[in-house]
This record gives C-alpha cells, sequence and structure tokens, in this order.
C-alpha cells in the first residue's frame, strides 16, 4: 500500500468509527444509535457508561460477532481507569483480572457468533495480553502465547487489519522486553516455537499498522516508541509529534498521548546540540559512489 508514513494526514481526524467500528449490516436504527452513543462515551472517557450502553446493544441484536467484540474490548479497557489524571478509580488487581476474564469470555462468544470475522481474535488478544499483566511468571508466559495465536490468527483472517498488526508489535515489543527469568521459562515451556521477539521486528509490526491507518494515534506512539528503543531520534520525534495532532478516540489513545508527551520531552532534551546529517553531502557521495548505467539502490518506487 503505497503511502508516506511521514506525511501528515490532510485532516486530524480518525476514521470516526472507533477503535472498534462494528459492522451492522441490516441492525436497526437503534442499533445504530447505540453504537454512536458507546462511542461518543469512549472518547470522552465514559468507560463504564460505554461498557452499559454495549450491553444494551448486545441485547437488542445478541449474537453479533462485531458488537460482542466491542463490548469485549471497551470491559478490558476498564481496568486503565485507575491511570487516566481525571476520572480516575481506585482498581485492584483482582477487578482488573476479573474484567480482562469477562473481556475474555465475551470474545470467545463473538468468534462462536462468527467463526469468519477477525476482530473478535482482536479482543481476545487484547484481554489475554492485559490478563498476563495480573498473572505469575508461569502462566504470563502461557497467555502470551495464545495472546500471540489470537493476533496470528486474526491476520489469517484479515491481513489488512491494523490492530492485529499492532497486536503483533506489542506482542513482539513485550516479548523483547522480558527479564532473564521469564525468558528461560518460555525456553522451558516452548523450546524455539515461541520466538523471544525483538524490537526490530515490533517496529516492522507498528509500521504496517501506520500504513493500513495512518489516522490512529496508538499506531504513530508506538511506533515511535519503537524508534526512540532503536535509537532512531529523528524518525521517532516525528511519528511522535504527528500523534498528538490525531484524535483520541478511547481511553487507550488518551492513555498513549500521555505517553508520547513523556517520550518526546526526554527525546528533545537528548537531542539538544545534535543535527540531523548533512543529507546533500550524503547524496553528492552516493551519487559519486554511483556505477555509470546502474540505478541507485531502491529504484524509484521506495513509496511502499
Amino acid at each position: 500500500m503505497p503511502w508516506d508514513r511521514f506525511r501528515r494526514p490532510k485532516t486530524g481526524k480518525a476514521d470516526g468509527r472507533g477503535l472498534f467500528s462494528g459492522r451492522a449490516g441490516g441492525a436497526p436504527a437503534q442499533a445504530l444509535a447505540l453504537v454512536q452513543r458507546g462511542q461518543e462515551l469512549e472518547r470522552a472517557l465514559e468507560v463504564r457508561n460505554a461498557v452499559k450502553v454495549y450491553e444494551e446493544l448486545n441485547a437488542l441484536v445478541p449474537n453479533n460477532s462485531q458488537y460482542l467484540s466491542m463490548l469485549s474490548k471497551t470491559w478490558s479497557d476498564t481496568c486503565y481507569l485507575d491511570e487516566l489524571k481525571e476520572k480516575k478509580e481506585q482498581l485492584s488487581s483482582d477487578q482488573k483480572r476479573e474484567a480482562n476474564i469477562r473481556a475474555a469470555e465475551l470474545a470467545r462468544q463473538a468468534m462462536e457468533a462468527d467463526p469468519r470475522d477477525s476482530l473478535p481474535h482482536v479482543a481476545c488478544c487484547i484481554s489475554l495480553g492485559r490478563l498476563a499483566i495480573f498473572s505469575d511468571n508461569k502462566t504470563k508466559v502461557k497467555l502470551a502465547s495464545e495472546a500471540r495465536q489470537e493476533a496470528v490468527t486474526a491476520l489469517e483472517k484479515d491481513p489488512t487489519s491494523d490492530l492485529a498488526h499492532h497486536l503483533m508489535g506489542r506482542w513482539h515489543w513485550e516479548m523483547a522486553q522480558l527479564n532473564v527469568v521469564v525468558r528461560a521459562l518460555v525456553r522451558m515451556m516452548y523450546g524455539t516455537a515461541l520466538s523471544p521477539g525483538t524490537h526490530a521486528e515490533a517496529l516492522a509490526s507498528y509500521q504496517r499498522a501506520v500504513e493500513l491507518n495512518p489516522n490512529r494515534l496508538v499506531h504513530h506512539v508506538e511506533l515511535g516508541r519503537c524508534h526512540a528503543k532503536l535509537g532512531n531520534k529523528e524518525e521517532a520525534r516525528r511519528e511522535l509529534e504527528l500523534a498528538l495532532l490525531l484524535d483520541v478516540e478511547d481511553i487507550n489513545s488518551r492513555l498513549q498521548k500521555d505517553d508520547a508527551e513523556l517520550i518526546l520531552k526526554d527525546l528533545r532534551r537528548s537531542m539538544r546540540g545534535w543535527t540531523l546529517p548533512n543529507m546533500d553531502a550524503a547524496m553528492e557521495a552516493l551519487m559519486a559512489a554511483k556505477q555509470p548505467g546502474q540505478p541507485m539502490a531502491g529504484g524509484a518506487a521506495g513509496t511502499a
């Protein structure tokens, strides 16, 4: 998909559908109104009220894989309500664990409702990944494996899912961050069947997510975070600055925007006195090294 990932979108708007858009098909107007209301509440960070609206939606239109996935994702999002600067709640680890267990149950119901749909697998990956945070090391490794499989399945069902590519990036990032003890558990439980993950693989997945949906804030934040980790300071700065221009569509993008501001602050501090390479001199050197009659590396189609 040709797209210059450093080009700013013509507007700062997301696609208007929210993180999980939900294909309504022949759903009644009341269902469509509930979807819109739920997404408005998510943008307003009223996560618990959004859960209530999506529960009403699923009562109105039962066994709809998209609506069940939206409810699953929002249930999982409640575990971040204690991280908001505004509307902050006090949550225990048990409450967060229970929220993600409920979210995983709903995602599996969505899979049964439509085995062809990729979104339930995205929702399940999210809940399993978050559930791992509140688990012991052995369970954490097991859930990481299950979460990865859900992301892989989502991509098999829909290779153009930007959310599934984002989750693969997240998986590679988290695996690359594992401590020595957990890495040993991974090798003991799965041998070489479960790769350890690298920041470079995470970068590639986030780049693909950005290509597929350049207006989604969370993709740019994670891509910028990866670039910063790999020492690509200018690329990191560009992605994070772009992220700050995009719409906040839910609690995830709100918290990611906070992350972007913090990373950008540290990045700018580290870049003081640092300048870009002399691109004119670099191009002259490249042209001088070019063999007569041979194309330059990358050819003319370097926009993929």
